[in-house]
């Protein structure tokens, strides 16, 4: 029964996925676009990550952005797009 729950709460989540390359810590991109979804009340998580190991590699991270509203998913991904 807990399945079937879970299954019905996802139903009417819209949402959109996020790929962000770059110095994304020294940057602060990436604690950015987070505050971007928190701000907003969007759900997401981190899909894949690949982190640099040094000043000339680049960090690479997907998240899924998640929401019933979508109101709230336009002005995320607004403040995403302004931010990248």
């Amino acid at each position: 029964m807990a399945a079937q729950n879970e299954a019905n709460e996802s139903c009417n989540l819209q949402g959109f996925t996020l790929c962000l390359q770059g110095h994304l810590f020294d940057t602060q991109a990436f604690n950015l676009c987070l505050n971007a979804c928190e701000d907003n009340g969007v759900n997401f998580r981190v899909i894949e990550w690949v982190v640099g190991q040094s000043e000339n590699q680049q960090t690479s991270v997907s998240i899924q952005a998640m929401s019933e509203n979508e109101q709230a998913l336009d002005t995320a991904r607004s403040k995403v797009n302004s931010i990248c």
